[in-house]
């Protein structure tokens, strides 16, 4: 009775051995494999650094399209810009009267 008892006990623990090993090889099938992960990993890269250098067209495109603005704004003389004199300190109403009133002498 006593060796039946040990062998029932064995064969439980080989029973339960293979249900765990049947579930690990079931996660695995359900990975894809290291060929597969790592094609997919370059080809992430690859279009990571597409994108990259694409940013960095689009960023000297900006670039150029902002410098062309400024220079079309200051060859047009906007109205709501001021000149480099004027921007230097804010002058009173009565600073600005006084340079244009004769002083007579």
């Amino acid at each position: 009775m006593a060796q039946a008892k040990k062998e029932l006990t064995a064969a439980r623990l080989v029973r339960k051995n293979r249900k765990e090993y049947a579930l690990l090889v079931g996660m695995i099938d359900d990975l894809p494999s290291r060929a597969e992960t790592t094609k997919k990993l370059e080809d992430m890269q690859e279009e990571l650094s597409q994108q990259q250098e694409r940013q960095q067209q689009l960023e000297a495109r900006k670039l150029l399209a902002d410098e062309d603005n400024e220079l079309s704004n200051e060859a047009a003389g906007e109205p709501g810009e001021r000149k480099e004199e004027e921007k230097d300190e804010p002058r009173s109403q009565r600073e600005k009267s006084s340079d244009t009133v004769d002083t007579g002498e």
